[in-house]
């Protein structure tokens, strides 16, 4: 067995990580399967569903006059509303004539928002390029994806994963006979600090692959291959898959969750107790998240900020320039770990 093997032992055996690993699976299942979330939106979903089922399918210029027409007729509709009523009042028309009317009006201004929104996506589509421009229902996808927010529950079992990784030697006064012995030094703080990274990356995709399996449960998958770019609220995406954008996503907010967890670790080492080692380490990474509002610089928030745990990735994020910094940032903090880990005891 590598040395490697046993310290992931140890920590998924040992440190009952497997089991933490697995009750954050579970909680995160049962909070997508079983949870229900309410968005708000500017339209009606289900005058917006009906109306796709209308367009659906490539946009045409055939289409977008279709809803124009529509999108005029309704507004029409709803401005002659006063002038209506004054002449059922004086007469003009009968009953009957002002109650037709008053059943466009009602419906007019039931769909009024949600027609003037397919009017604003047809201009949206107008005006962009790039990708493959198609009408689909798109509302639950868009929900999915703007409602990504800090997973909490991954950060609790990051933690739960890192800071025993040293604890328990110091707790067992053990960090004395490792530290004479020859692997003492550098190859353990480097095995530790590699299961930890390893373990919070392959963990922490588990989650947002749990994440997506529920939305996919609950929604299905039959918009996934369409352009992100056809969601007006993710522009600027060029022909990029949806459901490739959100396994890229997932990727790089696990290789961010890693690196975390090797921060995480540095207060293990220096502060040598658990409880106090876990209040520090929150604090510390949210002094370090709540940096970026400080300035708009890239580099500064790939630095200080784990990027996108907050949010889905960004249009201009620069994959080169945060594999650059996520390295570094593990390097260094691999360093500090091992500077305090050897560091002379009496």
């Amino acid at each position: 067995m590598t040395v490697l093997s046993a310290e992931l032992k140890k920590i998924l055996i040992g440190n009952k990580g497997l089991l933490v690993i697995a009750a954050a699976v579970i909680l995160q299942l049962i909070t997508g399967l079983f949870t229900t979330r309410f968005y708000e939106h500017s339209y009606s979903v289900d005058v917006y569903k009906n109306y796709l089922e209308q367009i659906e399918g490539e946009y045409t210029a055939e289409k977008a006059e279709y809803i124009n027409s529509r999108y005029e007729e309704i507004s029409e509709i709803i401005s002659v509303h006063k002038i209506m009523e004054d002449r059922y009042l004086n007469g003009e028309i009968t009953l009957e004539e002002f109650s037709a009317y008053n059943d466009d009006y009602f419906l007019a201004s039931a769909e009024n928002e949600t027609v003037a929104y397919i009017v604003e996506k047809c201009m949206y589509y107008e005006n962009s390029e790039g990708f493959d421009k198609i009408f689909f229902f798109e509302t639950d996808i868009e929900d999915f994806l703007t409602s990504s927010g800090m997973n909490y529950i991954i950060f609790v079992m990051l933690l739960c994963l890192a800071i025993p990784a040293f604890d328990s030697e110091f707790q067992s006064n053990a960090v004395s006979l490792i530290l004479t012995s020859r692997d003492g030094h550098k190859k353990t703080a480097f095995v530790k600090t590699a299961a930890v990274f390893f373990l919070a990356f392959l963990s922490s995709l588990l989650i947002y692959s749990s994440i997506f399996i529920c939305f996919v449960i609950k929604n299905g998958s039959a918009n996934l291959n369409q352009p992100l770019s056809n969601i007006m609220t993710f522009p600027f995406y060029g022909d990029l898959k949806i459901i490739n954008f959100i396994i890229f996503d997932c990727l790089i907010k696990s290789l961010c969750w890693a690196v975390t967890s090797v921060f995480f670790m540095i207060f293990t080492v220096l502060i040598k107790n658990t409880v106090f080692s876990f209040f520090v380490s929150v604090f510390a990474f949210f002094v370090a998240s709540n940096i970026r509002i400080l300035t708009d610089s890239t580099a500064v928030n790939y630095i200080f900020c784990p990027v996108n745990l907050s949010g889905m990735y960004g249009s201009d994020l620069n994959p080169m320039l945060l594999g650059i910094i996520s390295a570094a940032k593990t390097v260094i903090y691999f360093f500090i770990i091992y500077k305090i880990w050897t560091k002379p005891r009496n």
